[in-house]
């Protein structure tokens, strides 16, 4: 058979003493890894300071590593911009941060360096409350109902003010084969979206949200604590969809136990807000999240169209033709709107002007053996 995604496979190789017996896999390695595969190795933990220390490793196989040491320090998001400001540390990841943001660019000493990151927020429907998110035209009323651009634009738009929202499931902006497959669907549209609940037998009540055979038109929509900026597009989209007769409540979610309490993972949810990490390979691994039946499409919306199309483009090699299918099965999972993509995230980060060779890297790999410093003048 066909495989032409073939080079993740090679991704996750693990020593055979670490698989040699469950116990080995659980346990061995809790204390240190025992075998490493880069340019460095475990050198040193202290829980006191919470930092691991790696040196180099003489064995390695490749170009001698740069640095003698790195050191990585756990602190809390709050006081990562204060550490990076006062010199304690040479890198921090921003993120949607705005503060750490424009703190950063205040600062001489910092680069804030940019790169289109391959991980997209969106709303992910589920598979509680059927009556109501099991209709399709409820969903793409939701979906009408939403200004995308505006979301995208008050929680990006201080990190990238060319910000658009993201059109596409499975190819984001950076990939070659990426288009806009929303079709009708793309646009804020509330004549629109009115036009399908009243198709399907929605109708407004006294209080303007809909309703349909004494089932009120009422969604919730999970977002994790501690996150602001996924509060906030829960409430800007909820103020967006009343406008529509669309009650999206929103529903606080302890950060620590967001996928386990919303039961994500068990599609026991009616609407929620995460994030997709992609890679280099988007269609063989987007397929498990939009194909029916997989453990990654949580709510389980699909169709046997999505399915074929799929099937047909993970089991042939021309990389022309597999887009053109990928596109098509994008386009019919739009349709049925699986899910709301949102934006494309960037990755912000800050760094040492005195660092080399690391900062943003976006979808390329970092190659630690050439992280150093400049040389002084």
């Amino acid at each position: 058979e066909t495989y032409p995604d073939w080079q993740p496979l090679f991704n996750g190789l693990k020593p055979a003493s670490l698989t040699a017996t469950p116990a080995a896999f659980n346990t061995s390695w809790k204390a240190a890894p025992l075998v490493t595969a880069g340019p460095f190795k475990f050198k040193a933990l202290d829980k006191v300071t919470r930092t691991i220390t790696v040196e180099r490793d003489k064995k390695w196989w490749g170009d001698k590593a740069v640095l003698d040491t790195v050191i990585f320090k756990a602190l809390p998001q709050v006081a990562q911009v204060d550490a990076l400001l006062n010199g304690e540390i040479d890198y921090m990841d921003i993120g949607n941060d705005s503060n750490a943001l424009k703190r950063a660019r205040e600062n001489a000493k910092i680069s804030v360096l940019l790169a289109k990151a391959p991980v997209h927020e969106h709303f992910t429907f589920g598979r509680q409350n059927p009556a109501v998110v099991g209709d399709v035209a409820v969903r793409q009323a939701i979906m009408l109902s939403i200004d995308r651009y505006q979301i995208a634009t008050a929680i990006q738009g201080v990190v990238d003010p060319k910000v658009k929202p993201n059109n596409n499931h499975v190819f984001l902006d950076g990939v070659a084969c990426n288009q806009d497959n929303t079709g009708n669907l793309g646009k804020r549209n509330i004549a629109a979206a009115a036009k399908l609940l009243d198709g399907a037998g929605w109708v407004k009540g006294s209080d303007g949200i809909r309703a349909k055979g004494g089932v009120r038109l009422s969604v919730r929509l999970g977002y994790p604590s501690g996150n602001d900026n996924r509060r906030d597009t829960v409430l800007l989209a909820s103020a967006m969809a009343k406008e529509a007769g669309i009650e999206l409540v929103p529903r606080l979610i302890p950060s620590a136990q967001y996928f386990t309490l919303a039961n994500v993972t068990g599609g026991q949810f009616e609407m929620t807000i995460f994030a997709w990490a992609g890679n280099n390979f988007p269609i063989s691994s987007s397929s498990n999240i939009y194909r029916r039946g997989t453990a990654q499409n949580f709510g389980n919306i699909g169709s046997a169209a999505i399915d074929g199309l799929f099937a047909k483009a993970n089991n042939i090699l021309d990389p022309k033709k597999r887009c053109e299918l990928a596109n098509q099965a994008d386009k019919e999972v739009f349709k049925l709107v699986h899910s709301i993509t949102l934006f494309q995230r960037n990755n912000v980060v800050g760094v040492q002007k005195n660092v080399a060779n690391f900062g943003a890297f976006g979808f390329t790999s970092l190659l630690w053996e050439y992280v150093g410093f400049k040389k002084t003048k």
